[in-house]
């Protein structure tokens, strides 16, 4: 059975297989095999053996929201330089790591962790 809203935003930074499992709502089984083709829709970290998958991207992938901390929204047309230089505008599409992402969202994501100018 999937996880709840509630369990979601309870969970801790990172989680382990097991768990990550429970808020897809799929088996361990077919974690490990995205794993190994590669198609994990959020980051993973490897520790020697064990895996680790950070909570956030998890949440935004998901869809899931904490009202409660989400940074100030950037409006439109609102830009952001990054400590490399490049301009960030809230209305353009960017890739990284191979996924399009709002230009919003990349500013909303410096803005909670203190990056950028």
């Amino acid at each position: 059975m999937a996880m709840t809203r509630e369990e979601l935003l309870a969970l801790p930074a990172t989680i382990k297989v097991p768990q990550l499992a429970k808020a897809l709502d799929v088996s361990t089984t077919y974690v490990y095999r995205m794993i190994k083709e590669d198609r994990l829709p959020v980051p993973m970290h490897q520790l020697g053996s064990n895996f680790k998958f950070p909570t956030a991207p998890l949440l935004d992938y998901l869809g899931i929201r904490d009202e409660g901390s989400d940074p100030t929204p950037p409006v439109q047309g609102e830009t952001m330089t990054t400590p490399k230089g490049t301009v960030i505008v809230s209305t353009k599409r960017y890739k990284v790591r191979g996924r399009s992402i709002l230009g919003a969202d990349l500013i909303a994501g410096a803005r909670l962790f203190g990056v950028g100018a």
